[in-house]
């Protein structure tokens, strides 16, 4: 009797550990995560996670991680996003077992910004050696940079590496003289520089 009472405590003691064990599925961290960007849009792209049947993506906002979307894709693009603003993007990836979703036990996270507005407008103002040159800001970029051509070199050399005001003056110039002038505008994430998608130029003589 002894021996079936023990007999029968070590199957349910079996059968209740089977019942209540942790999953033995693994699912792998998402790899890669990479961006693209445009002055209204972000898309996130990632390389496939180990078993994993769907990907939920997330938005760091008002100190909080938002879901934005549950795919199966490893493709992911926001839309409709103001022009030179910041964006904190995480993506985790799960499976399914028994019914259940099971995480992946790290996400990978992602911080890059949309495009600032390209300058509409330059304006300059020449003399004998120097133009001063004004612009138009730019909505949502944190900084410009000024450059000038070099027709010896045919490449736009950096005139004012970063300036936060719309209006620069570029000294040591010729008298008399062409210059082709271009500015950038730029926002600075803190972990990289999004620059706007083109230059806008002007042509300038100096007196």
């Amino acid at each position: 009797i002894k021996k079936l009472t023990l007999t029968a405590f070590i199957v349910v003691l079996i059968s209740l550990t089977a019942l209540f064990s942790v999953s033995a599925l693994d699912v792998g961290t998402v790899s890669n995560l990479r961006y693209g960007k445009s002055e209204s849009a972000i898309t996130l792209a990632w390389n496939k996670a180990e078993n994993a049947v769907g990907y939920r993506v997330f938005e760091w906002k008002n100190d909080g991680w938002k879901a934005l979307k549950t795919t199966a894709d490893t493709v992911y693009k926001a839309t409709r996003l103001y022009s030179g603003t910041k964006h904190i993007y995480a993506v985790r990836a799960y499976a399914k077992e028994n019914g259940k979703t099971v995480w992946s036990g790290a996400y990978k996270t992602i911080t890059t910004a949309t495009r600032p507005v390209t300058v509409s407008k330059i304006t300059a103002s020449p003399s004998t050696n120097y133009v001063k040159l004004a612009w138009t800001k730019s909505a949502g970029s944190t900084g410009y940079r000024v450059y000038k051509y070099n027709p010896a070199t045919k490449a736009w050399d950096t005139a004012v590496k970063a300036t936060t005001a719309t209006s620069v003056a570029v000294k040591g110039l010729v008298s008399g003289t062409k210059y082709y002038f271009a500015v950038k505008p730029y926002i600075n994430t803190g972990s990289e520089i999004v620059w706007a998608s083109t230059y806008t130029k002007i042509l300038v003589c100096t007196r």
